[in-house]
Formats: C-alpha cells, sequence, structure tokens
C-alpha cells in the first residue's frame, strides 16, 4: 500500500470524509479516540493529523474488549 498525501487528513476532514463514506462518527468523538491513544496522530502547529486508513480499520474492526474497557474506565468520573 503506498501512502498518498490525501490520505492524511484533518480531525475535521478525517470525520466528513467518514461520514461521506457512510461512517457514523462526530469529530468530537474522533478526538477522543485520539486523546485516548487508539488512533495515532502528527501534530503540525495546532492541527492534528491522521492516517485515513487507520481510522477505516479501527472503525470496521472495533476495539477489543480490554481496549474498551480500560477507555470506559478512562472516562468514568469519581
Amino acid at each position: 500500500m503506498v501512502n498518498k498525501p490525501q490520505d492524511f487528513l484533518t480531525l475535521t476532514g478525517a470525520a466528513r470524509r467518514a461520514r461521506s463514506e457512510g461512517y457514523d462518527i462526530t469529530y468530537h468523538s474522533l478526538r477522543n479516540l485520539v486523546a485516548a491513544g487508539y488512533i495515532s496522530h502528527v501534530p503540525n502547529r495546532s492541527r492534528l493529523y491522521i492516517f485515513y486508513p487507520n481510522l477505516v480499520s479501527l472503525l470496521q474492526n472495533g476495539l477489543t474488549a480490554e481496549q474498551s474497557l480500560d477507555y470506559q474506565l478512562s472516562r468514568a468520573r469519581n
């Protein structure tokens, strides 16, 4: 697979592209997944870029049970 420049998108661009391709994801949920470390990112000034095929893979395959539990516990309020 060849990395194409159009596959590296900002979070806003990735959320828009995913919605146009039929995936149900918002900017805020994408930002939470990046912050939790489930999607790798590249910071550039005030923007975060992600590799779009990684997002599609995550959306198609989902998280493991351990990752899901860790995420839920990290979001729980004390």
